[in-house]
């Protein structure tokens, strides 16, 4: 009853504003919205004494994510469809329709459904016959277009898309699949996409209901025939395919388009993959798929020719340093040019049973822990050893991150031949390197924040004219390593190394994902750095989880969760430091000198949290704060770890 009251004096709206009344099609329903200076709040309500589910209009508030608020868990977003809520006999809800917040990470958002589907016709049902001549002329320049802005993984939205150009690499499955790439002319530069696209026949396939109908592109028209033509990543029957071409080693001679070339591993062929395909999830760059639970191939959409980092490192990891926290890699399919340069399309690696990744599963425990400890009567101990709370996840976090984490990054230091992996000793100008690297992101960061300093309110606007008066300080803390004497060596790290890559397996992590960060070309994600930029990634990952779960307090608690969180960063994160620097004794990657390693570590920390704000300004202004405190705190103490 105390939080029921707390929550109603936390929202005005709850006796101020405007009442709109819900008219849903069952009367035992007592829905309506609230709304008081700009926040709007959904309270729906079951007066009978029996469980009742309703379909309620909310079309107004389409695109906001309800946040219940007693628990404070965020529903999935308002679509286009009646929102169905389902309520246990005299039971209720509030939900705040948020417009700034993120859907769950649980729902599984489908692509707009294109307003009109133009039709293709193909002379033999193949695809591939469907984008020629005319037909390739309209593909291009109507519908590609608008395909492109629908969906979730095109990188430049915000872009003036100029023009947008179909190539067919090769077919399967007699010509029912094409492997195509999507070559688009923007405002300031071109970009590639990989979209295998599928055929499905039947009228059914283009209906209202059809299962793919989000995915589909256009409509297809064979003589009497019709169907759709649908985004392959989709499509089983092209998964299936594409895993069979990589046992078989498969090469497909696309002649003026070069080719495509299957490569499997002898693992893969002793891989039995006769489970459920499906997709694992939404991502934002790329489609992964899973054969039961042996197998998940990853296709990437956004393209760039050379080696990919994530298939170069896995192989490394699995064949020749033998690094048995990641999934080991099984396969690869690229597209290789007449002059050979590669390009991946997809990749193909072992399945690893797992609870999520560390990120959902760490903030759910923490924020549980929390809560447990607020309920108890004793007071939480200050000490760092009380910091597990009732922590609800059964791993000790810090050990086990540190310990794996010195684990891969000797992994990744293997006496090797291969020069890509060869570990070389870090040089004065590697130093000078990095320091000017983090100093011009600062700069760049600082200029973006001060054009938008005028549009920010309340604490942020302060945090943020905070920061901007601190840019000398910024720029000495980045240049403190400076005069030093570099010691140690670099090797090929992970490069965006953070909770949410790494999967809980029980009482364990496992290692994913070794792209790198998106932002930065293929080159500089296959070079070699200080592997301090892993450890300060995942520093600062421990930071914001911490400060995540403070955002979901009440007033009346808030001090006391912001207390609990940060002892528990703290903790965790000084058991993490333990754990890794004790476990890279004796790797060839080491840093003697602590002195040196913790100036470097501090470089690294900063310029980690200077990227966290450019990307919250950039992406997602409401959370903005989260970071701009973040850097603030670490600019108040003498070291950032």
């Amino acid at each position: 009853m105390r939080r029921i009251v707390a929550v109603r004096k936390e929202h005005p709206e709850f006796g101020r504003g405007e009442m709109t009344l819900l008219y849903p099609g069952k009367r035992k329903i007592l829905a309506y919205v609230r709304e008081h200076e700009g926040r709007s709040t959904l309270c729906v309500a079951n007066l009978s004494r029996a469980a009742q589910a309703v379909e309620l209009d909310l079309a107004r508030w389409k695109g906001a994510v309800p946040i219940e608020l007693l628990g404070r868990s965020a529903f999935p977003p308002v679509g286009d469809l009646p929102y169905l809520i389902t309520l246990p006999a005299y039971g209720f809800y509030w939900f705040v329709l948020a417009d700034e917040a993120q859907a769950p990470s649980w729902h599984q958002a489908l692509p707009e459904i294109l307003p009109e589907f133009i039709t293709l016709t193909t002379r033999d049902g193949r695809v591939d016959t469907a984008l020629k001549t005319r037909d390739k002329r309209t593909f291009d320049a109507d519908i590609l277009p608008q395909f492109l802005k629908l969906q979730r993984w095109f990188g430049a939205k915000d872009r003036k898309l100029r023009s947008a150009d179909v190539r067919v690499l090769g077919e399967l499955g007699n010509g029912q699949h094409a492997l195509s790439i999507v070559d688009v002319e923007l405002d300031g530069g071109t970009q590639q996409y990989f979209l295998p696209m599928s055929s499905r026949w039947g009228e059914e396939n283009i209906t209202h209901g059809a299962p793919k109908l989000s995915y589909t592109i256009a409509k297809l028209r064979r003589t009497n025939r019709v169907g759709a033509l649908i985004d392959g990543s989709v499509d089983e029957d092209l998964a299936a395919r594409l895993l069979q071409g990589m046992r078989d080693n498969q090469v497909i001679d696309g002649a003026d388009n070069g080719k495509v070339v299957f490569t499997g591993s002898s693992g893969l062929a002793a891989i039995e993959t006769e489970g459920e395909i499906k997709p694992l999830g939404v991502e934002q760059s790329n489609v992964s798929i899973a054969f039961g639970d042996a197998v998940v191939l990853k296709l990437y959409r956004r393209l760039r020719s050379g080696v990919q980092p994530d298939v170069e490192v896995a192989r490394f990891l699995t064949d020749v340093a033998h690094f048995e926290n990641t999934p080991a890699y099984l396969g690869s399919i690229e597209h290789q040019t007449a002059d050979g340069e590669p390009t991946m399309l997809a990749s193909a690696f072992a399945y690893v049973r797992n609870q999520g990744d560390a990120w959902k599963v760490v903030t759910d425990a923490l924020k549980r822990g929390i809560e447990d400890e607020l309920r108890g009567t004793e007071p939480a101990s200050d000490d760092a050893a009380s910091h597990t709370l009732a922590y609800a996840f059964p791993l000790s976090v810090g050990e086990v991150l540190g310990q794996r984490t010195a684990e891969l990054h000797c992994a990744l230091a293997t006496q090797t031949d291969d020069p890509a992996f060869a570990v070389e000793p870090i040089t004065a100008d590697d130093l000078k390197g990095w320091i000017s690297e983090a100093s011009d992101e600062a700069n760049t960061v600082l200029d973006r924040l001060a054009g938008a300093a005028g549009g920010l309110t309340g604490e942020t606007a302060t945090a943020a004219r905070a920061l901007l008066d601190q840019r000398d300080a910024l720029l000495k803390r980045i240049a403190k390593a400076a005069d030093m004497k570099p010691s140690g060596a670099r090797s090929r790290i992970h490069g965006d190394y953070h909770l949410g890559q790494l999967l809980v397996a029980q009482n364990d992590v496992m290692i994913i994902d070794f792209e790198g960060e998106p932002r930065r070309s293929v080159d500089e994600r296959r070079g070699k750095f200080s592997p301090l930029r892993d450890v300060a990634g995942m520093l600062r990952s421990l930071d914001y989880a911490a400060s995540t779960v403070t955002q979901d307090g009440l007033p009346e608690t808030q001090d006391a969760v912001v207390s609990h969180a940060k002892r528990w960063r703290d903790a965790v994160s000084a058991e993490f430091l333990a754990a890794y620097f004790g476990g890279v004794q004796g790797c060839p990657t080491a840093i003697e000198d602590e002195d040196f390693a913790q100036a470097l570590l501090d470089l690294f920390v900063i310029q980690k949290a200077v990227y966290e704000v450019g990307y919250e300004l950039a992406n997602r202004p409401a959370w903005l704060g989260v970071p701009l405190h973040g850097l603030l705190e670490l600019l108040d103490t003498e070291t950032a770890a």
